[in-house]
């Protein structure tokens, strides 16, 4: 198997996890010393661009040890990140054996720039109105936070890192990080299924998906 048929897999593998968000902002910071503080920071950078990022400025594993383990120390909420930081070891660790083979590659193929999406949604006030004229603002958000970051729980004893964000926030962020209506929808149905309440959330995300669908192409 290529080295690039591995990246694909780890990549993959990455973005099905339940903590991808901490797992980006973690290489977000292993490759550019940056600590991204709210979800559009996040939102704006994509799982294998950072993966490749880091392959070519952090040049050892043991190096990655060093840097993931010393950020990790810092953080309030270290458990998650402690565990985030070890898949972020199991996984992009394989690659590293073939690291010159993969930058060599990425920096050949210079891929075209996309075109970027605007940073905010069109319309924000009418998306929002749309929703919450259909299922609750707290249940969209529950359903938008579990989708982009973890499945949140309404027994959860602390509710302030979703309180964090207000419903145009998590829908900014949603919007950016799918590139396609189907995106939304995947994102959506996946973390109503491991809710508590599936059903109810089911019928959220199918509002919400309505209401976003318009704004990617058809």
């Amino acid at each position: 198997m290529q080295a690039v048929d591995i990246l694909d897999e780890v990549v993959a593998d990455l973005e099905n996890d339940d903590n991808l968000l901490r797992i980006k902002r973690l290489l977000l910071y292993a490759s550019r010393n940056i600590w991204a503080k709210t979800v559009d920071e996040v939102a704006r950078y994509g799982l294998r661009q950072l993966i490749e990022e880091l392959l070519s400025s952090v040049q050892e594993i043991d190096t990655l040890k060093k840097i993931l383990g010393e950020q990790v120390k810092r953080l309030n909420n270290r458990p998650e990140y402690v565990q985030s930081a070890d898949t972020i070891i199991g996984t992009i660790g394989f690659l590293y054996p073939m690291r010159s083979q993969l930058v060599k590659t990425t920096v050949s193929q210079e891929p075209a720039p996309p075109q970027a999406k605007p940073e905010s949604i069109p319309y924000p006030f009418d998306l929002r109105s749309e929703i919450c004229r259909n299922v609750s603002p707290l249940q969209a958000k529950m359903l938008i936070y579990s989708a982009l970051y973890y499945p949140f729980s309404p027994r959860e004893r602390d509710w302030s890192p979703m309180n964090n964000y207000d419903l145009d926030d998590l829908l900014s962020a949603l919007y950016q990080a799918c590139e396609t209506s189907e995106d939304v929808r995947s994102r959506l149905y996946s973390a109503a299924q491991k809710s508590e309440f599936v059903e109810d959330s089911q019928r959220t995300a199918g509002v919400i998906f309505q209401a976003m669908r318009s704004l990617f192409p058809a």
